[in-house]
């Protein structure tokens, strides 16, 4: 392992005071009206508000009744913003993980189960906080992967440094054919016995959509290549076995959150937002940070205003289908972001080159814009019973009413907290919010000065950019969320010595496909995949 630079998480370092035009951000001592709870040796990560001394959101019926509206005014097909973001298509189920990665195991008993009443009131930020736990550490280091500890279910006992993939059990195939998708137990197709089709990964979560598990096997594939070529860059030969997976897993982390930040973030913020965050270190994160003593050691807060609301992007950037594969043609678009049942018999391996396809000239290839539209296959969810709880599976409605029991700030009120850190940012108009599907529900519920933070986040993408990246409140909170978990993690590649201006960079990792791994393209090359 390259030697770390500082064990110094920078906010606890004294910040440059807010220049004129207030892209600097102070500490601050205003926004610490809540702090979070000690928890001696708590076995779960936390969560926390970006805003908490924001304004109280407002429940009850009709608050309920106007977000079932909304959600409603986003299954039309409205006006504004493109259908085309112009990105790859892989970028959307990157993100996908991404969010699974950080976050999962919510506790029901904090009262997120009250999502199905007619009536819906916030929760007191304290009691969320303190009652809600998060089942990650809150760290970008591939718990989907790997597990929280090393786990039975890594590796071959044959190949002690190497994970499984591609395969149906531990050491070979069923009958003598390779499954191409994360090796499982005893995949049988009775129903009574689904609960043994289960992937040998570190978060079942990733295995809930065939792209998400695809992209799951490129990281398994990858950490098998540098396991392969790790001697060239001086680390141990695969016989070292623990030695050789440790590596590995220590090179594959930093290549993905590397990724991360210099190739997903790239694509989903504005470049300029993202610049101001990485040079100024994530302000508002360290903020965040600096609101949570008692942390248990290797574990780091995420905001709800992130989890909940910025990074659900993904939920309007599915199309019903794309341009699957040569093969098999189109197949698995919106689908594998609800985890239908059954979907492991989609029609054939998903055609990388198609999905990472840079071209600009097939759109059936690209994500969708960031709007405020949802496509029709994400409007009832698979994953929720029908009955009792059918609320729970129209996907905009869900998304909403959580963002008001979780007493997220309204987007304007997030852009009143992030000016008093010294960041400004420019506000939708009335007239803009008017215009987007929902503008006339906004209007008659008095939400025009309010608005939910995920509806007003993806109005923003919308009118600012068309729909091809998060527009400025959006990608303030994704940048300062992501880039501040490397920032605040001594073992992340923020920390390495390297040739990026003496931060590490791919270029100085395991190169197995020959190049280094800059792109989500080229990890697929270097995991020995079609891209």
């Amino acid at each position: 392992m390259l030697p770390l630079q500082s064990q110094e998480c920078p906010a606890t370092r004294a910040r440059p005071a807010p220049d004129e035009a207030g892209t600097a951000c102070p500490r601050s001592a205003t926004i610490d009206a809540f702090s979070y709870p000690v928890w001696p040796e708590a076995p779960h990560g936390p969560f926390g508000y970006l805003f908490p001394d924001a304004a109280e959101a407002r429940g009850g019926v009709a608050a309920a009744a106007a977000l079932r509206d909304l959600a409603s005014a986003m299954a039309g097909r409205g006006t504004g913003g493109g259908d085309d973001s112009g990105m790859p298509a892989i970028y959307t189920y990157l993100g996908q993980v991404i969010a699974r990665e950080l976050a999962a195991g919510t506790d029901p008993e904090g009262g997120l189960s009250g999502l199905d009443l007619d009536r819906v009131d916030p929760l007191p930020r304290r009691r969320a906080m303190a009652d809600l736990r998060n089942d990650r550490s809150g760290r970008l280091n591939l718990e989907s992967l790997y597990g929280a500890e090393a786990g039975g279910w890594r590796c071959d006992p044959a190949a002690p440094a190497r994970l499984w993939s591609g395969v149906t059990g531990p050491s070979g195939s069923v009958g003598g054919k390779a499954w191409p998708y994360p090796a499982r137990r005893n995949r049988l197709p009775k129903p009574a016995l689904a609960e043994q089709d289960k992937a040998y990964i570190g978060a079942p979560q990733t295995d809930a959509g065939l792209a998400t598990a695809e992209v799951h096997l490129v990281l398994a594939r990858f950490h098998n290549a540098v396991v392969a070529r790790a001697p060239g860059i001086g680390g141990p030969p695969a016989e070292a076995g623990d030695a050789a997976f440790d590596f590995a897993r220590d090179e594959v982390r930093k290549h993905f959150q590397w990724l991360v930040v210099n190739d997903y973030l790239r694509r989903i913020c504005l470049p300029e937002v993202l610049d101001a965050v990485m040079a100024e270190e994530a302000p508002v994160y360290c903020d965040l940070l600096q609101r949570c003593p008692g942390l248990p050691e290797g574990r780091l807060p995420l905001p709800f205003e992130f989890q909940a609301a910025a990074i659900r992007l993904g939920e309007t950037m599915a199309r019903p289908s794309y341009d699957w594969s040569a093969r098999h043609g189109f197949g698995c678009g919106a689908a594998s972001v609800a985890g239908p049942p059954g979907w492991r018999r989609a029609p054939g391996r998903m055609d990388f080159s198609r999905l990472t396809d840079e071209s600009g000239t097939r759109p059936d290839r690209h994500a969708r814009g960031i709007n405020t539209r949802i496509t029709p296959d994400l409007l009832c969810l698979h994953d929720e019973p029908p009955g009792l709880h059918g609320r729970m599976r129209q996907l905009a409605e869900r998304t909403l009413r959580r963002g008001l029991r979780l007493n997220l700030a309204s987007g304007q009120d997030c852009l009143r907290g992030m000016a008093r850190l010294g960041v400004r940012i420019a506000p939708l108009s009335a007239a803009e919010l008017a215009e987007g599907p929902g503008g006339g529900v906004l209007a008659r519920a008095g939400m025009i000065e309010a608005t939910p933070l995920w509806y007003y986040i993806l109005r923003e993408a919308e009118a600012r950019t068309g729909g091809r990246r998060l527009g400025p409140l959006g990608s303030r909170i994704v940048a300062e969320t992501l880039v501040g978990l490397c920032v605040c993690d001594p073992d992340s590649y923020w920390h390495h010595l390297g040739s990026d201006h003496g931060r590490w960079h791919p270029r100085d990792g395991v190169r197995p496909a020959g190049e280094p791994v800059t792109t989500v393209a080229a990890l697929i090359r270097a995991a020995g995949m079609r891209a």
